[in-house]
């Protein structure tokens, strides 16, 4: 089973979070123990049904996670696109669909282009 994009983007209006945030380690690092300041973008679907994260993973890509939660609590499952080909691939395809979202969209997709380069590849762009 696949998701259409109406429905991906149905999820990341409801259930979705895109955010862009500090780092302590950037990624052009040649040395793994040297840390430096750097961003990432983030996009992350959260539910306590894991069933609708595995449909988008399916078709998106992105990794599936559980939270620790409290004694009593359901789970949280969170499906996070990390790397720069499947969150442009992903946002793209869910943009003409969200209602909600657009500008986050919009920063990061401005984001990907200025800061990790065309296609979402890393670059040493900025």
């Amino acid at each position: 089973m696949t998701a259409s994009p109406a429905y991906a983007a149905g999820l990341l209006d409801g259930e979705g979070c895109i955010s862009i945030f500090r780092t302590s380690f950037h990624q052009w690092a040649t040395d793994p123990s040297r840390k430096t300041p750097g961003t990432a973008l983030g996009i992350s679907i959260a539910n306590t049904d894991k069933t609708p994260l595995i449909i988008l993973q399916t078709t998106y890509g992105g990794n599936i996670g559980a939270a620790k939660r409290r004694v009593g609590n359901k789970v949280l499952y969170m499906l996070r696109f990390t790397n720069g080909p499947e969150q442009l691939r992903f946002l793209l395809s869910v943009r003409p669909h969200v209602l909600i979202k657009r500008q986050q969209i919009d920063a990061a997709l401005e984001y990907l282009e200025t800061y990790v380069g065309p296609g979402g590849f890393l670059s040493r762009k900025a």
